[in-house]
């Protein structure tokens, strides 16, 4: 994971680099929002527990110089069980509340587009609803939640409406720096061999797609 963190570091670089002659600038301070549908990849064990249901963050941007920007924001996560254990007549499911740190880059793509790439790391709370074991004696022995942070790797394209306004394409993909636990959500007391065969040494992770909003604050006129 790591290695491949740093090879995405690199290449951010390379990007913002050659990005760095654009002179049109956005407005200096920007709202911008997503809503996405996370697809789950990295652990099998998580993948065969969990399918995504929305990946939705709102971040509020400061542009420090040139296009780089720097904000902060808030980023909700929603993981529903998988049909395997659906038919066990379990509900339980996943949520995920971050507070976000977002650096980023815009550049022009022409007179009514832009495209934004950013990193963005965090730390937040993991909470598993709806928990129930096999058995009774089992509720309560683990908690059903767990702290994490998280690095997120961003990208948009965006097509103004207007001059300070925008809607576009998102994709991210969110690398947990938390490993998945079935103890957590009791999942372990139905299915102990399947998660003796179910891989689990890579962290918790998903890529989403969906849709991104923007909103630059504009000087008022005089």
């Amino acid at each position: 994971m790591l290695k491949r963190l740093f090879t995405l570091l690199i290449s951010l670089c390379f990007v913002a680099q050659s990005f760095s002659q654009d002179k049109e600038h956005l407005p200096r301070f920007s709202i911008r929002a997503y809503c996405a549908i996370p697809h789950v990849i990295g652990s099998q064990a998580f993948r065969e527990s969990f399918l995504g249901v929305y990946d939705a963050g709102i971040n509020f941007n400061l542009r420090l110089f040139s296009n780089f920007t720097l904000g902060v924001g808030y980023q909700n996560v929603l993981f529903n069980q998988t049909s395997f254990f659906k038919y066990k007549g379990l509900d339980t499911r996943l949520q995920v509340h971050d507070g976000v740190l977002r650096i980023g880059y815009d550049k022009s793509t022409g007179p009514k587009s832009f495209i934004s790439i950013s990193l963005s790391s965090g730390y937040g709370d993991n909470q598993y609803t709806a928990v129930k074991a096999a058995k009774d004696s089992l509720n309560g022995k683990y908690p059903t939640f767990f702290n994490s942070a998280f690095i997120r790797p961003e990208f948009s394209a965006n097509f103004l409406v207007e001059d300070n306004f925008a809607f576009g394409v998102h994709v991210a993909y969110n690398m947990s720096l938390a490993a998945y636990d079935p103890r957590l959500n009791c999942f372990d007391t139905y299915a102990k061999l399947n998660f003796d065969q179910w891989r689990n040494r890579s962290n918790m992770g998903w890529i989403s797609f969906g849709f991104g909003f923007y909103y630059g604050a504009k000087k008022k006129k005089a």
